[in-house]
Formats: structure tokens, sequence, C-alpha cells
């Protein structure tokens, strides 16, 4: 903890790693290669240990937009609730020899889908009870700066929100490429009828839409990396969790990780223009139901409780 800051997330080299656990008979390496064999956190404290830090920081203040459009329910009462459907535009730029990280599954996939979803709705707007909300978010891949951004100024009060869509890399499918480990995380790209689905955890009703919705549409869900506590952090680590942590109902669709993921090769050849059309028409489905039905799903696991 450093004096008058809140706590830091700190990226050390390998090398240091390997002299902090000097003493354990251990080394990052066998560490990590544990966690991906038992798919379980390996936390352990370091005796007689002490590591000293210290920091120079450079600041530099950057605007950077949100983009949003809302479709207003028809309902005198309902219309003051909306279903927030969500992805981020940003990406990681250039990379140091000047290749261009395009993201064109992260996130160029759900940025697109969320410009059907929105003509979509629009389309059926004389059907809505609840308006929809969509939103673009920046700042995604250097800490859900966007989406934090829109929780503490909401545009919809939170109490009004009735649940959060996030999409994230919806356009890819397995191929013969995608096999072994992708930064250290194991590989989990799904086939063209099956997505990764985070959340439901808050609300059984919203869970239950969900399934309902994915069986109409012939797919599977994968709810592998859906735990909270699951070692590569998936819940964490998109815009979904800034609703969730504000007991927003959420889920997170995306096709999963493949070997392109955070490369210049994540590019127009790595999306699957069906499966991203199969993502787009489900999350499209559940949003449907929430905005048209008579009664709100109810939040009965709240994640503050958790």
């Amino acid at each position: 903890m450093f004096p008058g800051m809140a706590a830091k997330i700190l990226f050390i080299h390998r090398e240091a790693a390997d002299e902090i656990l000097q003493g354990t008979g251990k080394t990052l390496t066998e560490l990590q290669d544990g966690i991906d064999a038992s798919v379980k956190p390996n936390s352990f404290q370091l005796p007689d240990t002490r590591v000293n830090i210290y920091t120079r920081y450079n600041k530099e203040e950057k605007p950077i937009p949100n983009v949003l459009g809302l479709i207003k329910g028809s309902d005198p009462e309902l219309s003051k609730e909306a279903i927030v459907y969500t992805a981020h535009f940003d990406h990681l730029g250039e990379s140091r020899t000047g290749e261009v990280y395009n993201g064109a599954d992260d996130n160029a996939s759900g940025t697109a889908a969320l410009i059907e979803i929105g003509e979509a709705f629009v389309k059926q707007k004389k059907n809505l009870k609840r308006s929809v909300l969509i939103l673009w978010f920046s700042g995604e891949e250097i800490g859900l700066y966007g989406s934090k951004f829109y929780t503490d100024n909401p545009i919809i009060p939170l109490d009004q929100t009735v649940a959060n869509i996030n999409l994230d890399m919806i356009g890819a499918v397995r191929t013969s490429r995608d096999t072994g480990f992708i930064y250290r995380e194991k590989v989990s790209v799904m086939g063209m009828d099956s997505l990764s689905v985070i959340g439901g955890h808050q609300s059984k009703e919203l869970l239950k839409i969900h399934n309902e919705s994915i069986s109409k549409m012939g797919m599977a869900s994968d709810f592998s990396m859906n735990s909270p506590d699951h070692p590569y952090r998936y819940y964490y680590r998109s815009d979904h969790y800034n609703f969730a942590k504000n007991d927003i109902p959420v889920l997170f669709y995306s096709t999963g990780i493949h070997v392109d993921y955070h490369k210049p090769s994540d590019d127009y050849e790595r999306i699957n223009f069906t499966k991203l059309e199969k993502g787009t028409e489900l999350a499209f489905m559940v949003g449907y139901k929430l905005a048209t039905q008579k009664e709100r799903i109810k939040v009965d696991n709240p994640y503050s409780e958790w």
C-alpha cells in the first residue's frame, strides 16, 4: 500500500518473480503449470520475504469518448427502465514495430453487433415497454475506464437499469490453429454453435431467459469460465463487471480466447460472419424479452451480498 494512494497492481519480470520465490522450492513456471492443470488458484504466503518497491509516475490525461443511443420504450412508466447493451470499441493501437492491432474480433465484432441490435430494436420500437440503451465504451483495454465512468455518471439511473448484456469477442470460430495456450491462458474459442457465457449469477430469471433463448437458437452455452473464482478472472475482465458490482444482473457473451487474441493477426480473416450473426441474434432475443415482458426480473443474488 502506498501512503495516501489506493493499492496498485504491479507487473514484474519472470526473473524477479523467481527471485521472490526463492526459499519456497518453487518457480513461477511450475506454479503456472500447476494452476493450468488443476484450474484452481494456488495462493500461499511467503514467510520472511520483504519486497521494496520504488515508483515514478508520468501522468498524462487524455479525453476518451463513450458513444450511446437510446431507444425509448412505449410504456409511460416502464420506459423509465432500460436494458443496457455494451461493447468496447478501443483496442491496443500499434506494436513497437509499427504493426496495427486492428482488433477484428476484440472488439469490432461486438461493436458491429450493437449497430445491428440497435437497428432491430428501432424496427420493434412500438412493442417495447422498456427502453433500450446501446453503449459503446472506450478505455476497456486499459482498465474498464469507459464503463466505470458511465456507471459513476449514468444517464439511466442504476436502480432503473434492468440488466446489462455485454458483447466482447463474438465473431470467431475454432480452427485447426486454435490449440494450446496464449499468454499462459488455455485457448478456449468455441465452435460454430456454442458461446461462452459469463454472468447469470445475480438473477435466476435472467439465466432462465438466456437458456430458453439459446435453446431456440439451437446453440449451446459454455459456462466453464463463469465462476468468479476462475483463475483466468474473466468475470472481472470486461465492461459488464462495472454493472455487476452495482447489483445489475449481467450476461457477457463471447466466443472465447483464440490464438490471435491481442495480436496484430486479429484481423478481418478471423471473423466468421455466420457465427457473428448467431451471437448478435441471441443477444437481441434476450434483451427483447426483457424489454417487452410486463414484470421486471428479480435480483435474487446481488453481487453486494457475495
